[in-house]
C-alpha cells in the first residue's frame, strides 16, 4: 500500500492506495479531495487570530493543569508519605511490642532469680533437716541401746535380791 501525502508540505490525513496487488481486481483509486471538508480543524487554513488564541488557551492550560491536578511527582511523593506514615506506624506498633515483650522478660528474670533464691534456701534447709535426723536416729539407737542395758541389768539386780 502506497501513502499519498497532502498538498505543499502541509500534513493532512493520508489515504491508502492499493499498489500492484495481483489478487485484487484492478480499480481505480478513489478519487482523493484537493480541500478536506471545512468542518475539520487540522486542514481549515489558519488566519491569523487562531495561532494567538491557540497560544493562550495552551498557556492556561498548561498553568491551569499545573493548580488543579498533582503533577506525577506530587502523586510519587504523597503515595511515599502514606507508606512512611504505614511504616512508622508499624514501627512504632513492634516497638511498644518489643517494650511490652522486654518488660515481661524482665519480670520473668527477677521472679526466676527469686525462684532460685528461694529454692537455694529451701535446698540449705533440707540439709540441715537431714543432719537433725541422722542425729536425732543416732540418739534413738543410744537411747534404745541404754534402755536394754538399763533392763539387762534390773533383770541381774532382781535375780541377785532373790538369790540372797
Amino acid at each position: 500500500m502506497e501513502l499519498i501525502g497532502g498538498q505543499q508540505g502541509k500534513s493532512t490525513p493520508a489515504q491508502t492506495v492499493p499498489s500492484q496487488v495481483s489478487s485484487l481486481p484492478t480499480r481505480s483509486p478513489p478519487p482523493v479531495p484537493r480541500h478536506p471538508p471545512p468542518s475539520s480543524p487540522q486542514t481549515a487554513p489558519p488566519s491569523t487570530a487562531e495561532p494567538e488564541k491557540r497560544r493562550e488557551q495552551k498557556g492556561k492550560g498548561v498553568a491551569d493543569a499545573s493548580k488543579t491536578r498533582p503533577t506525577r511527582e506530587e502523586d510519587d511523593l504523597t503515595v511515599a508519605r502514606k507508606k512512611l506514615l504505614v511504616e512508622e506506624e508499624a514501627r512504632k506498633s513492634a516497638e511498644s511490642s518489643s517494650e511490652g515483650y522486654q518488660k515481661q522478660a524482665e519480670e520473668q528474670a527477677k521472679l526466676l532469680r527469686e525462684a532460685n533464691a528461694e529454692l537455694k534456701k529451701t535446698q540449705e534447709q533440707v540439709l540441715v533437716l537431714k543432719k537433725h535426723l541422722e542425729e536425732t536416729q543416732r540418739l534413738r539407737e543410744r537411747a534404745e541401746k541404754l534402755k536394754e542395758q538399763a533392763e539387762k541389768a534390773k533383770i541381774e539386780s532382781e535375780k541377785d535380791v532373790n538369790f540372797h
